[in-house]
């Protein structure tokens, strides 16, 4: 740990040397030199980590180097703090600052000099364990380290005290229905990622992202069985990730050693209100609000409130300490506490790098103060659905790389936003059309790789196409028009190299030709496009299409063909709200490859193509609001005719993965049946089944 405590802080100096030279004129010589300490003395830690509990000098040592290397980086990101609030000083006040840091550096060498003395004093930088001893520990530690497969895990984790907390909730109940939702651990590996990066823990690897190698860290975890696979995306990849009880217990044990990270429990100010706080920290653990400013790095921010309960305000007041205080805050996620709004003091955590406020209850319209976040990284907003506009300062934060806008019910207003100093920015997931596009706001988006702009015209739409030549690293990219709006003939496509994933919502009156769509599109979802008649021609040529939707209004005609050889490489295909699809035929050795398959609400489709019932790939058949008589068919006639049999669902059969509304007497059986499910999902169609409904 304190290995990596000091690797992190010479990275951090090395950045800040680089990027924040104007506010460093003075003192750069002296931060060099005491970066270059921090790496010598780096290099006597490699093993001292591992022999520090076996001998208590060593322990006490390397809890010294790691003290200096905290108060190192303080000691500058402080610095550099207040001349940045302060415009890099005046005249008057910049020769005394210099003055007081460059003596507090000084002062660091020092402490460091002292530390490397006591290693030849006291000899405790002297091997402890022998050589057939070391050999064993290797050994085991290569036998725990084994990879494994990236595959979704059903069965993990027994978690005693939160089931005991089940099982009285439950039985405790009263005579009537109520809701229930049970869910297993697991979060996104997007925002994992995220936050990874905003603390700065990642090495530079080359011309790699910091995103990049973040990725590649949490592969090697999951590899070494140390996290463990929560779900995965319809692609393959690794969305959401968890951890072992064991395993979480010893980190949190091992930061609180460290005095790395702390967990606030806030006072309940009534039954139904309760806080938490997971904390970064580098000093000694008080209450949240009583703990020091300069060594506070990250807040994670859990609320568990019962809105007709809650105080107007509370929350509030709860929160506003770490707007005043924590000037060195790099992450403040707040995602679902319900807070209506930010004052404008939140506009001096200038170190801001990850600011999450996914799920709040933000109202009107953010700070104007947000534009002073120049650090800022990841700007999450998404479900915040009361927000109505994003003032427009985003343009201020040109260290920005994800901006998460989308909310489903009423985004805020963004399509007044100046975008063209975000040369950095990687996600954009969701914005609406405006001046930015020809205005250079989006040709300047040279790092983009996620893209989706809504409420375009067509004339707009012919823009975004041309500028994607310059937006070399683009991975997905998504179209919405406005209603009446047509889209032009799509060309120009074919330079996206890197574009995999595409989606497109309003009408075409013509598909490009396979050779001018990208060429490794793997991904392919079209709404209201009203298609042509021959467009699944089309899309059967693309040769590394993996996964097709075709949603409500892309396709009006009675008939279907998949013609033979076709859709090559196809291993999902979604069908939503296809109305007026009667038959569908599916010619021999079309979808070679094909895995899922979902039919949902093609109300007119009267069986599934003898051409499926061929297919040996096929591992799930999901049916979802199709009619009484489709579903009889298929259990009692097509089932049968299967060559390679699948698993399938449909909701009259989903009981274990449902939201449980339990009647009367339900709460036991519940216990009893369901004690072994780890995550329920939901489903919004309501069935009845042996006592339950099932939504």
């Amino acid at each position: 740990m304190a290995e990596f405590a000091v690797s992190l802080v010479v990275e951090k100096l090395t950045n800040l040397l680089s990027q924040q030279a104007a506010y460093l004129d003075g003192v750069s010589q002296k931060i060099v030199h005491l970066r270059n300490e921090l790496r010598w003395m780096r290099s006597f830690l490699k093993d001292a980590d591992m022999k520090k509990e076996e001998n208590d000098l060593m322990q006490q040592w390397v809890s010294d180097i790691r003290d200096v290397a905290y108060e190192t980086e303080e000691v500058i990101e402080t610095y550099v703090s207040r001349a940045a609030a302060q415009g890099a000083f005046d005249f008057v006040t910049k020769p005394f600052y210099l003055y007081k840091v460059g003596r507090e550096i000084e002062s660091i060498r020092s402490r460091i000099r002292e530390i490397s003395g006591r290693r030849e004093t006291y000899g405790v930088a002297r091997n402890g364990r022998g050589g057939a001893e070391g050999s064993a520990a290797n050994e085991r530690l290569r036998w725990w380290r084994q990879p494994s497969p990236h595959v979704e895990e059903d069965d993990i984790i027994e978690l005693v005290e939160d089931t005991k907390a089940l099982l009285t909730q439950l039985t405790s109940m009263e005579s009537r229905r109520r809701v229930v939702s049970i869910i297993g651990m697991g979060v996104q590996t997007k925002k994992l990622i995220h936050l990874w990066v905003a603390e700065g823990f990642l090495p530079q690897e080359g011309e790699e992202t910091a995103e990049g190698v973040a990725e590649k860290c949490l592969n090697e975890l999951i590899d070494r069985c140390m996290i463990q696979v929560g779900r995965l995306s319809s692609l393959g990849r690794v969305k959401t990730v968890r951890i072992h009880d064991l395993l979480r217990d010893l980190a949190i044990s091992q930061g609180r050693e460290e005095i790395f990270l702390e967990i606030h429990h806030g006072n309940k100010a009534e039954p139904s209100e309760s806080m938490k706080f997971i904390t970064e920290t580098r000093q000694s653990h008080q209450n949240l609000s009583q703990q020091s400013p300069e060594g506070m790095q990250s807040i994670l921010a859990m609320i568990n409130v019962e809105r007709k309960r809650m105080k107007i305000g509370f929350i509030e007041k709860k929160l506003n300490v770490i707007y005043k205080n924590f000037k060195l805050l790099r992450v403040l996620d707040m995602e679902g506490v319900r807070v209506v709004s930010l004052p404008d003091t939140v506009g001096s955590l200038i170190q801001l790098r990850y600011l999450g406020l996914r799920k709040t209850n933000l109202e009107e319209e953010l700070p104007l103060s947000i534009g002073n976040l120049q650090n800022l990284q990841t700007l999450d907003l998404r479900y915040s659905c009361f927000l109505k506009r994003i003032p427009n300062v985003i343009w201020k934060m040109v260290q920005l790389r994800h901006l998460l806008l989308y909310t489903p019910f009423d985004s805020p207003d963004s399509g007044h936003l100046r975008m063209d100093t975000l040369s950095n920015l990687q996600s954009l997931p969701y914005i609406e059309a405006g001046n930015w596009i020809d205005n250079g706001g989006l040709a300047n988006m040279t790092s983009l790789r996620q893209l989706g702009i809504d409420g375009l015209s067509r004339e707009q739409v012919t823009s975004v196409i041309s500028t994607l030549e310059r937006l070399k690293d683009i991975q997905s990219l998504s179209l919405l028009l406005t209603e009446q709006e047509m889209f032009p003939t799509l060309t120009g496509l074919s330079c996206c190299e890197h574009l995999q994933k595409l989606c497109f919502y309003g009408k075409m009156e013509k598909l490009p030709d396979p050779q001018e769509f990208p060429p490794n599109l793997v991904k392919l979802k079209l709404y209201n496009s009203q298609l042509p008649r021959d467009s699944i021609t089309k899309f059967g040529r693309l040769p590394n299409l993996e996964m097709l939707v075709l949603g409500d209004g892309s396709y009006n005609w009675r008939e279907m063909v998949f013609v033979s050889e076709s859709f090559p490489k196809l291993e999902i295909l979604r069908f939503h709200l296809l109305k007026e699809l009667e038959d569908w035929i599916i010619e021999e050795s079309a979808m070679p490859k094909l895995k899922h398959l979902v039919i949902n609400r093609c109300e007119k489709l009267k069986r599934i193509p003898d051409g499926l019932k061929l297919a040996t790939t096929l591992k799930e058949l999901e049916i979802v609001g199709m009619p009484v008589e489709f579903e009889y068919r298929l259990r009692t006639k097509d089932f049968s005719e299967f060559k390679h049999t699948p698993s399938w669902q449909s909701p009259t059969c989903r009981l274990a993965r449902g939201t449980i509304r339990l009647t009367e007497h339900s709460s036991n059986m519940l216990a009893r049946t369901f004690l072994p499910v780890r995550q329920v999902h939901v489903n919004f169609l309501e069935y009845h089944c042996h006592g339950f409904t099932v939504l």
